[in-house]
């Protein structure tokens, strides 16, 4: 298993960061997404892939306009895993 670290936002300031022990870096990254859609969800954002037809955007549960029939708070997930390197990382945490 190798350290992995992890960070993950939806926009507008609400992100996060961990340190995470996977076996391959896809494994962390496949954790990294996750991560970002647990964040999301405490913010009231959620995937609607009716709405939007990927998986990587996020609506705030509260901003569907009627009149317009769109939502009017979007994020996106963005999340990325990388090896971890004490001296980069560390600071970060």
């Amino acid at each position: 298993m190798k350290k992995y670290f992890l960070k993950y936002e939806i926009g507008a300031g609400m992100f996060g960061t961990e340190l995470y022990e996977a076996s391959t870096l896809e494994k962390a990254e496949e954790y990294a997404r996750d991560a970002c859609i647990d964040l999301a969800s405490s913010y009231g954002y959620y995937q609607d892939m009716d709405y939007f037809g990927e998986m990587d955007s996020v609506a705030n549960e509260n901003s569907w306009d009627e009149d317009d029939q769109e939502y009017t708070d979007i994020g996106f997930l963005e999340y990325f895993a990388e090896e971890y390197d004490p001296e980069e990382h560390d600071d970060l945490l």
